[in-house]
């Protein structure tokens, strides 16, 4: 199981997406940020397997954040999801490994995770308890986002 960090500004996204991916057996961690400011430094102290992330967002832009991931943690996924038409290979040459335009199916998002986690064999938190057994809990990060975990 992996950690995913989502950052997103529109706050009923951002929740729609945690919620998703919360009940998702391949995600066990969820943190969330309103803007790449926020996510760059949350970046420097979790461990994050995944980033999916919007690009027009007030502070740190997504352009600016894939430009930090692919600097300082290059060997994290990056998914961008965006309203704008931006050419997606355009976004693979920043370091996007996909794009999604919005408004988009999250079930797309959600196979895409599973099948990143799969390849790449995240090693997410061990958890003796089964999946069935496990209930979310959010806590709140200092500087405003929040932090999801399965438990």
């Amino acid at each position: 199981m992996g950690t995913i960090l989502i950052v997103e500004d529109d706050n009923f996204l951002l929740e729609a997406l945690s919620t998703v991916f919360l009940r998702n057996e391949a995600t066990d961690t969820i943190l969330s940020a309103p803007n790449g400011k926020l996510a760059a430094r949350i970046l420097q102290s979790e461990k994050v397997d995944l980033v999916l992330t919007d690009l027009i967002m007030p502070e740190i832009n997504g352009f600016e954040l894939l430009e930090y991931i692919q600097t300082t943690k290059p060997e994290i996924p990056v998914f961008v999801m965006a309203a704008q038409d931006y050419h997606a290979e355009i976004l693979r040459s920043m370091g996007a490994a996909m794009f999604f335009h919005k408004p988009f199916k999250v079930d797309e998002i959600v196979n895409s995770v599973n099948t990143v986690f799969e390849i790449f064999g995240v090693d997410g938190k061990a958890s003796s308890r089964s999946s069935a057994e496990k209930r979310p809990i959010l806590r709140l990060i200092k500087g405003g986002g929040y932090y999801c975990e399965k438990i």
